[in-house]
């Protein structure tokens, strides 16, 4: 690795736990960067959202307090989170990294899609959960969640967020 490449990947991972910091995304930095200086693109996938992980436990931990009142939620979304993160895992394991940089755009763009409507969803979830949290919201919750996760597993890019 050149002292150039070396540089831009210090600056991508700087700059990426700065944004994971404020809102998340920051392997759309990462991910990138170490596809740049040649690493394989499935490679460069898994070592970026391993090398991000260590900040999201800290922002769990730093919000512990906020996630008091949140313990139904969590264990709700949480079951098709983990399910989906390991089937998008699974996924991901059993692609070419020929396929996978083929789609890496349209994962980025997904990637984009989520992160700008993320305020959108929530406050349209939200409005819809303080009128009311029929079986039927949950459902929904519970669906759109799950696919979230898959693609959170299959491209960790929206799994820091």
């Amino acid at each position: 690795m050149s002292f150039l490449q070396g540089l831009v990947i210090f600056g991508a991972a700087f700059a990426a736990g700065m944004i994971n910091s404020v809102a998340g995304g920051g392997t759309l930095l990462t991910f990138p960067a170490l596809v740049w200086i040649g690493r394989d693109p499935i490679m460069a996938n898994a070592t970026s959202t391993m090398a991000l992980l260590p900040g999201t436990i800290a922002s769990v931990v730093g919000f512990r307090r906020d996630l008091r009142g949140m313990r139904r939620w969590m264990f709700l979304l949480g079951v098709p989170s983990l399910a989906g993160g390991l089937i998008g895992a699974g996924l991901l394991l059993r692609t070419s990294s020929h396929t996978f940089a083929r789609i890496v755009p349209f994962l980025i763009l997904g990637a984009t899609f989520l992160l700008a409507g993320r305020d959108l969803i929530t406050r349209v979830l939200r409005v819809k959960a303080d009128r009311t949290r029929s079986r039927r919201w949950w459902a929904g919750a519970t669906v759109f969640q799950f696919f979230v996760a898959i693609y959170g597993g299959y491209f960790g890019a929206e799994s820091e967020s």
